[in-house]
């Protein structure tokens, strides 16, 4: 699709501009695919089916392209293969931190261009108009790297198991393994873009967090993940458990007369439900924290 002449957010170029995703398409396409019954449903308003993600107009055709290529290489290397299970160490180059960078910019830019921002102290905003242009010009191949607005990148691998988990909510692992969003978020002083990608996490440093990230920083030559060992900060388990909520309490906030029709869709294709990528997830929490995880209200059969 194409407008009319416009400037490119990215390289400032007047011309058409193409609808462009700031997640990108192929999580909400893995998403339908590895779904229960083919669908997903909007985050914020789950009785609404939706087939994709938060579009914006604003690329020129040939910042798309280089946005594009960016992806295709993520997911065939990295997304697809590691969220079917076949999770093998993998070197990467300056491509990846290309593509974090790429993401975390969108968010930002959305940020800026739909919200007051003002969450983020006067000092995280100055840090965020900074981090904009930087990741816009090193995109650009305007800087040779990010330098203090660093990009991180955490996998969700596998399941958390081992019995109940007192102190996490009981769909983390369906949060953690399938979930979506965009945040701008801060942390005490610190403050990062967050995209939530299924099983991947990109995370745009804005202003350094109080605690160090071990094992996720995106390198700008040669690296390899997945990394052996990763500390994050306790204040993020925080931020990642009270999401996993979030998505607890708009999927219990489906009426009933909707969820009887998901769970007709469900008997009406019981093969596919128990062969997909969801019933595998949902699976994993309710090992872990016992099958009330799987119930909407007490009592439910």
């Amino acid at each position: 699709m194409e407008a009319g002449v416009a400037p490119c957010a990215l390289c400032g170029t007047h011309g058409p501009l193409k609808v462009s995703h700031i997640v990108p398409a192929f999580v909400f396409r893995w998403l339908r695919e590895t779904s229960s019954t083919g669908h997903i449903r909007a985050g914020d308003a789950p009785t609404r089916r939706v087939q994709d993600g938060l579009k914006k107009r604003w690329l020129c055709g040939s910042c798309e392209a280089r946005f594009s290529g960016l992806e295709r290489r993520f997911c065939n290397e990295l997304f697809n293969p590691w969220s079917a299970g076949d999770v093998r160490r993998v070197d990467y180059s300056d491509w990846l931190i290309r593509f974090c960078a790429s993401v975390s910019w969108r968010i930002l830019r959305h940020g800026m261009d739909e919200q007051p921002m003002d969450h983020l102290s006067e000092a995280q905003q100055v840090a965020a108009r900074g981090a904009e242009e930087t990741w816009r010009r090193f995109l650009l191949g305007e800087l040779p790297h990010p330098g203090r607005y660093e990009q991180h990148l955490i996998p969700f691998l596998g399941p958390l198991g081992g019995g109940p988990q007192h102190d996490l909510p009981d769909n983390i692992n369906r949060y953690l393994m399938r979930g979506t969003g965009i945040d701008v978020v801060t942390m005490g002083t610190g403050a990062f873009t967050y995209a939530k990608m299924g099983r991947f996490a990109v995370f745009g440093m804005i202003a350094p967090t109080r605690d160090k990230w071990e094992g996720t920083k995106v390198n700008l030559g040669a690296g390899r993940l997945p990394c052996l060992r990763v500390v994050l900060p306790g204040l993020l388990r925080e931020y990642l458990k009270a999401q996993a909520l979030k998505l607890k309490v708009a999927d219990r906030a489906i009426p009933a007369h909707q969820r009887a029709r998901i769970e007709e869709e469900l008997r009406q294709n019981l093969a596919r439900f128990h062969s997909s990528d969801q019933y595998a997830v949902m699976m994993h929490d309710a090992d872990a924290f016992g099958i009330e995880a799987l119930l909407h209200s007490p009592g439910e059969g």
